[in-house]
Order: C-alpha cells, then structure tokens, then sequence
C-alpha cells in the first residue's frame, strides 16, 4: 500500500494564492518548451487513490501530480502523464516503462528494486470498524474478518508483518465501506488519509471510526526507475526549493488537515525560537539596564564626595566670613531691600521662561505625535512655515517654504482646483471667517486626500495677509467610504454594480428618457444551464465563468451601456439613447453570440448560453419594478422556448408567468391534498405472451380544473425541485401496492418507477430508497428504476456511481425513451442497465418504411449482446408486433395490449376478468 501522510501543520498566513501563479506560469509554457528538446519523463500513478490522486474524464490530479508538476520544470522536462490501476503502475515502473510511479511507502523490499527521492513525508495505517463494536488490539485481528486494499502495503503488512491470511482485498475502498457498513466484515485494515477521503465521499464519516491508530509509520517518497537514476538528484533538488520557499507547505494545505506531524515540528521549532529571541531580549535589557543603574550610581557616589568635600570648605569659609559679615551688616543691610526687589523680578522671569519652554516642549510633541500639520503662510512675503513632520512629508527640506503660492498650486489635483479657488474667495470677500476644505495632492507619485482648516488674518483694510490653521490626512477615511460604496452598490464577484445600483441608474434614465425621442433597453440575461456547470465541475468553476463573462460584457461598454449582476447566473444590461428600433435588436444578438462560445476555465472547456428577456423604455412602462418584472417573464418565455434565444416583452407573458406560478401552487397543495394517483401500464412477453411487468405512471386530477396531463406539471416540478418530494410518495406507493399484490399470494411482478436527474442528483435518493423498501417489506427484486438518457449524460461519472449503488441493492435499471439522445450507444456498455426500452418514434417507422430501412433488429442485436433484455414502447398495431416478434424482441408496452389502468382494473386485469384493449 502507498501509505499516505497525516501531518498538515497550522495554516501559513501565505495564501494558496501562490501555487495558483506557479500553475499559471508552469502550464502555458508547456507547449512552447516541449518543441525545445526537453529531456522526457514518463510519470504515471494510482488512477484513485485520493487525496493523493482523483480520475475523472481522461484526467488525474490530486496531491501527488501537482506536487509533480511543480517539481519539473518544463524548460527541463516533458512530463508525460498517465494514471492506471496500482498494481499495473509498479509493475511499469519495475520493467522500465514508465519513469516515476508517484509518491509511495519506502520499504527495504522496494529500496532493492526502485530509487527514490529525499522523504516527503511520513504515514500511518489505522484500523476502522463500527462505532458499536466492541474494544480491539492488534493481537485480535488474528480471529477477525479483515478488508483492505488490494495490491496496497497494507496487505503485504498483513502477510508479513501480523501473518494474517484471511482477508479480503478490494480495489475500491468503497466497496470495502459498504462490507464494514453491512456487517460482512469486522474490520479495515488501511492507510488513515484514504479512509477518510473515502469515508466523506460514501457519506459514512461518523458511522465508521477509527479505533486503532498511528500503526507501522513509514516513509513516502517518489518511486523512480533503476533506468532513471538522473531523475533523483533533480527532484531532490527541486523538492528542497519548493519546501524552502513555502510552495509545498501551500499545496500541503490543499490536501491534508492541521495536525500533521510535519507542520507540528516546524511550529514547535518557529515558537521556540520565538520564545528564545524574546527570552535573549529580555536579558540584554535587564543586563543593560544593570550596567545603567550601576553608572548611574557611581556618578552619584562621587557628585556627594565632591560635595561633601565642598561643604567642607564652606563651613570654614563660612567662619571666617563670618568675622568679616559684622563688618558690613550694615552697608548689607541698605542694599538689601534693593536685592529681595532684584530677586523678585528675577524669580518671576524664570518662571515665564520656563512656561514658555513648556509651552514650546507641547507644541513641539502634539505637533510631532499627531498626523495633523500645523501652518502659517504668510501671504504679504508668500513663505510658509509648516510643522516639521509634514514639511518632510510633503517634500520641502525647510519648514519655511518661499515661494509657497506657486508650488501648492503645482501640488492640488487639476479636478479639486476650483473648489479650492472658490473657498479662498469666499474668505477675500468676508463672507467666511474661517473654512475648510478637502482636496487631492500630489504625494510619492500619486495622489492622496487632504482635509485642510485654516482662518485668514487681515490687516486693518480688510486685506488678508495671513492665514493659519491645519492640515490632515484623510486618506484612509476616503478609502474606507469608498469600500462602503462598493459594498453597497457593487456586486463582490463580478465588480459589476448590484441590484441597488441598478434601481437607481434606472430612475435617472426614466427621468430623461420619458421626455425624449430616443428609447433604452433593458436586457434580463439568464444563463442556461448554468447548475450544471456548478454540479458537475464545482462552484469554484462556476465563479470564475461569472467573472469572465462580466469581463466579456463589459467589452461591449461605450456611452450609454450599463452591465449588472442582479442574482446568481442573472446580469442585466442597458443602452440608452437609443435612436433606431432595429437598434435594439442588433444589441441582443451581439449579446447571445458573445456568450455562445468555448469557455477555457483552469484546463476545464464548458460552453453556455443565454436566455434574454428585453423590455422597451418607456414603452413598456415607467416603473423600475414593473419593467423589471415585464423583463424575467419575458426571459422565462425564451428560457420556455428552447433557451439561447431572446423575446421582446408583451402582455400576455405576465399572464403565461401568473399561470406557471398558479401550477405551482397547485402542485404544492396536490402533493400536501394527496390529489394524485398511479396508474399502471403492464409489458408483455413476446414469447409467452403473457404479463411480465409493469410501469407506474402518475395521474393528477385536479379537484376543479379536472385532469392534467403530466407533459404540463411534470416540467414544472422538475424545475421548482417538487419532482423530489412527488418521486418519493410514488416510489412508496408502489412498492406498497407491490407488496399488497403479492401477500394476495396470485402476482408477484416487477414494477418500473421512472427517476427524474433531479432525483438521481439528491444525495439522500440511496439512503431514501433503501428506508421504502425496508420499510414495505417489498423484494429489491420487484421495483425497477426507469431513467433517461439525459440523466446521465451531463455527469456520466457520478450518474454511473449512483447507478452502481443502486444496481447493487439489488434494484435493476431500465433505459427509458432509448435512442431519442446523441451518444446512447457510446455509453451504453458503461452503464449497468438491464433493460432498454426503444423510443416510440422508432415503432411508429415500422410499416412506414421499407424493414431493410429500420434500424430496430441493430439496436435489438446490440442490446442483446450487451447481456440486455429490450422492451418497445407504444406498440399500437399487430405489424408492429408480429415485425418485433421476427426481430426477437423480448418484451412489448403498449395500446395494442393495454392502456394505463388504475390499481383495481390491474388487479381484474392479472385476474382474467378484464380484457385487454386488443384481442388478437
């Protein structure tokens, strides 16, 4: 087994971003490269062995091919990828056919027959069961029925290493879930990261566990080929970088969880050396600060020796002046009331200079704390001092500019000029004392927003000379609104404006329209199919097709032409000033020819449509509502239509949407009232001529518009999603009715239940299947499941997946309305069908053309040769049966032998008391 890792660490702040731009530079560059003689590579892996590897449509990736084609580099090498089952793949790789078989376990075994890289990481096998089993060690193993991957080390583990024989290998996990799940074996021996992968996509995350963990941890690196011994030292090397540079640890993240033992190191490692820093840190400032205070007092030690020594000295001063004091007491005294006079001035004049020094010291730190400049220009020599921190900011070496005038105007943004020109007159001529103004200037080659406050001086004329004030940064703040207009007025996404935008863009052009002789449309754009897109390649496809066909929109943009998203897959476009009616229709078809194209997605190519509604301003109205209201009805008509084509707006359209909605409504009660029915069309054997099974129809008779034909709501329960809930009752109901018949001990007959995509879709159709048919006792054997062609055709791949889940339940598959789609045989001998069902457009041929014409006896061989039983449909007429018959088709549907009949007429049908509508 290729044990895989279980060690992801704690996400990096880096984004995933990163891979994306390698990718992106990596994988345009492969054409050119592969004509330059690059050196090749044959590289191929497990075709389904996730989260390492994943095939779908022709193409693998996963962890191990993008980590791969990170690591070569196409100026190097050709990489040639393939995937196959594993057991092939080491086979290739031991015979030299292929070059690197991926990342798997490094084994003493393997070191003899394979070269392999530097390690990648490491991994562990766990042992899963159900949650209500009971408490196990490995030494229990011995006397368990054991399930693990076939070909995988996991099985040799258990040959060699527990000597465990008995067990069964399977080659889908799945396979092995759905064992555990029903009690046919006790335990899964396997690699943690496949199970779980495997568990979340059976949907059995939480009902199997695993109860022994972290077993035979191994190595995993890249297998490569004895012939390929050149590769090694390249992938080394190239695996060092991208660890290096964190690529890795991004892609790492992709495909693995938070708790990974690699991850795990390198945090423990960043945090102690974290705590170390800090740690040193702290000590060189507590040593710092020791070596501070040590000097600090040994300053003072000798600054009180000194003054010691000096005390000395003045107290034997001090006595001798003393003598001499009483000599001149007296001229002392006289002098002194002129002293104490000199002290109080002096006293007084330190104590303004040392409020001016505090005041100069605050001025000094608010003007240096905060963001805000303070200035003063005066305007009689046009020098302007300004405070330190924005003279530098603004790129001025001195704090008082000369020649200020010239250079500020230099500076303002030519858009904000007048303002600013307006504001300075309002001041000249006295009407404002003082004002304020924001503006744009120039700053480090671009432009930033300035809210500046000033108040004019004037001189005794009335003349400003001077003008003081403040001037701040406000460049955040206009940022941040502008972040909130776009969140209020844009759409996320796309960049396109939003429905709020578009209400109020509607407005001014009614307001100028109504009075003008042009006209404006509105087209309500609608793509077709667009869930598709999202169930079958993701949603993250799905939003990157929504922003290249904004991009592709606004191509269209000249003046007058508005584009907006107003919902999921739902853009509104208008042009205005329209002067021809003729106009109006040109723009819709370059609308629908600019959406009806090959989309290149990531490496995935889809192709979309469109569905427009347009509307007529101001003909169709003045409300911003109703038009918008009279646009979707008139979209939902060309959606009705055909869908990729476009309907101008009438009148009727509303009242075709109002009865559309009414059906729904009226399906919604049916289902809460229990208004349907099922009715029962039987089959009969062409050989036997007897009945061999039925069909289940649904029936609706409304309580006062009387019968509805299915053809009018089934569409719109498959559209609104009700399809589910009515599949469900009919499905129960006739498994019910089934089991009724045969505990009457006379029938016991298989019954087809036709399954809409919509059903087959729902995640929950398995486990709801499984619940009526436990829950009526009925035999899987008896209910058959009915689908069409197009079913399928849109998600083959998960269409076959459910289909085999249901196939193994015992429940079998018919092909409904065979030979009506493009591809039915194609991807007939893919599905696992029982039973196909040909068209009743090909029975109507029969008679009309010449046999050798037909094509029945073909699709009969071929069906037959697939191991199919064939059923025709609407069978009306005996030359259509005695031509089926000759054609040895098994099973005939029809008028010919009976119509649809209610559950009691079935019953005197199978009773031979009624007869069927054609005797022969």
């Amino acid at each position: 087994m290729k044990n895989r890792i279980s060690n992801p660490g704690k996400k990096f702040i880096k984004k995933f971003i990163l891979i994306s731009i390698c990718c992106f530079f990596i994988i345009p560059g492969y054409p050119v490269a592969a004509a330059s003689g690059r050196k090749e590579v044959i590289y191929q892996v497990d075709k389904n062995y996730p989260p390492f590897t994943y095939s779908n449509n022709n193409r693998v990736y996963g962890f191990d091919p993008d980590f791969t084609n990170l690591i070569f580099n196409t100026r190097d090498y050709d990489v040639r990828y393939s995937y196959d089952t594993w057991d092939k793949v080491y086979e290739k790789v031991l015979d030299g056919k292929v070059d690197i078989a991926g990342i798997i376990a490094v084994t003493e075994e393997r070191k003899k027959n394979l070269l392999f890289t530097d390690t990648i990481f490491y991994s562990s096998v766990s042992v899963y069961t159900r949650p209500n089993f009971r408490e196990i060690d490995l030494e229990d193993l011995q006397e368990l029925s054991m399930g693990t991957g076939k070909g995988y080390y996991t099985e040799e583990l258990l040959r060699d290493e527990l000597k465990i024989k008995d067990y069964t290998a399977y080659e889908d996990m799945s396979q092995a879930l759905e064992a555990l799940d029903k009690g046919n074996i006790d335990v899964i021996f396997e690699d943690h990261w496949l199970m779980d992968s495997a568990l979340v996509a059976s949907n059995h995350k939480g009902s199997i566990t695993a109860q022994i963990k972290d077993l035979y941890p191994l190595p995993h690196a890249y297998a490569v080929s004895k012939s390929r011994p050149d590769l090694v030292e390249y992938m080394n090397r190239r695996i060092k970088e991208l660890k290096g540079n964190g690529v890795f640890d991004e892609i790492y993240m992709k495909y693995f969880y938070s708790h990974s033992d690699y991850y795990l190191k390198s945090q423990r490692i960043r945090s102690i050396a974290i705590i170390s820093i800090v740690g040193v840190s702290i000590l060189l400032v507590i040593a710092a600060m020791k070596v501070y205070i040590d000097f600090l007092k040994k300053r003072l030690s000798i600054n009180y020796t000194k003054l010691k020594n000096v005390n000395h000295e003045l107290e034997e001063a001090h006595e001798i002046l003393q003598v001499q004091y009483e000599e001149i007491q007296a001229q002392y005294e006289e002098i002194q009331a002129q002293m104490e006079e000199i002290q109080a001035q002096c006293e007084e004049i330190d104590e303004a200079k040392k409020e001016l020094e505090a005041s100069e010291e605050r001025y000094r730190l608010i003007a240096e704390c905060t963001n805000d400049g303070l200035f003063d220009w005066d305007l009689t020599t046009d020098v302007m001092y300004l405070s330190e921190k924005w003279c530098n900011r603004l790129g001025f070496r001195s704090t008082g500019v000369e020649e200020f005038s010239k250079k500020w105007q230099g500076m303002i943004k030519k858009e904000n000029e007048a303002s600013v020109q307006e504001m300075a007159s309002l001041c000249q001529t006295q009407q404002e004392e003082s004002f304020a103004a924001e503006f744009q200037i120039s700053h480090q080659e671009e432009y930033i927003w300035v809210n500046v406050k000033g108040k004019p001086v004037k001189d005794e004329e009335g003349n400003i000379i001077r003008i003081a004030g403040s001037i701040s940064d406000v460049n955040e703040h206009r940022r941040y609104e502008d972040r909130i207009f776009r969140l209020a007025y844009y759409d996320y996404l796309t960049n396109l404006p939003n429905r709020v935008f578009l209400n109020e863009t509607m407005e001014q052009i009614l307001s100028t329209v109504s009075g003008m002789k042009h006209l404006a449309a509105l087209y309500y754009v609608d793509l077709d199919n667009f869930k598709h897109i999202n169930d079958t390649l993701g949603h993250s496809y799905g939003d990157m097709l929504l922003q290249s066909i904004a991009e592709e929109l606004l191509l269209l943009k000249q003046d007058s032409y508005y584009v907006f998203r107003v919902g999921g897959d739902e853009f509104i476009i208008i042009v205005d000033k329209i002067e021809r009616r003729e106009e109006i229709t040109l723009w819709a078809d370059r609308i629908l020819e600019l959406l009806l194209k090959e989309w290149h997605l990531q490496g995935c190519e889809t192709y979309v449509s469109a569905s427009i509604g347009i509307t007529v301003l101001p003909e169709d109205g003045t409300d911003v509502q109703k038009i918008l209201k009279s646009a979707d009805a008139a979209m939902y008509v060309a959606k009705a239509s055909g869908k990729g084509k476009y309907k101008f707006f009438q009148e009727d359209m509303l009242h075709r949407v109002e009865q559309r909605s009414d059906l729904e409504q009226s399906i919604r009660k049916a289902i809460e009232r229990q208004e349907f029915e099922i009715y029962y069309q039987p089959y009969y054997s062409v050989a036997e001529e007897n009945i061999v099974g039925m069909e289940a129809l649904i029936r609706w008779v409304h309580p006062h518009k009387g019968r509805i034909s299915p053809n009018e709501f089934i569409p719109v329960a498959e559209e609104t999603g009700l399809i589910r809930e009515i599949g469900r009752w009919v499905m129960e109901q006739v498994c019910r009715q089934n089991k009724q018949w045969q505990e009457k001990g006379q029938w016991k007959l298989p019954i087809a239940v036709n399954v809409s995509e919509l059903q087959l879709e729902d995640r929950d159709f398995i486990s709801d299947l499984e619940e009526i048919l436990l829950k009526t006792g009925l035999d899987p054997r008896y209910l058959h499941i009915e689908i069409t062609e197009s079913n399928f055709m849109q998600s083959m791949h998960a269409s076959v997946e459910t289909l085999d889940r249901i196939r193994r339940l015992g429940v079998d598959i018919a092909l409904d309305d065979f030979g009506t789609g493009y591809s039915s045989l194609n991807y007939l001998q893919h599905l696992p069908i029982a039973t196909v069902k040909i068209d009743k457009s090909f029975i109507d041929e029969i008679g009309k053309r010449s046999p050798e014409s037909l094509i029945l006896s073909e699709i009969i061989s071929i069906a037959h040769k697939l191991g199919m039983k064939v059923i025709a449909e609407g069978v009306e007429e005996k030359g259509q049966v005695d031509y089926l018959a000759d054609k040895n088709c098994d099973m005939i549907q029809g008028y010919y032998y009976s119509k649809p009949l209610p559950a009691g007429d079935v019953e005197e049908l199978l009773a031979g008391k009624r007869e069927t509508v054609n005797m022969k």
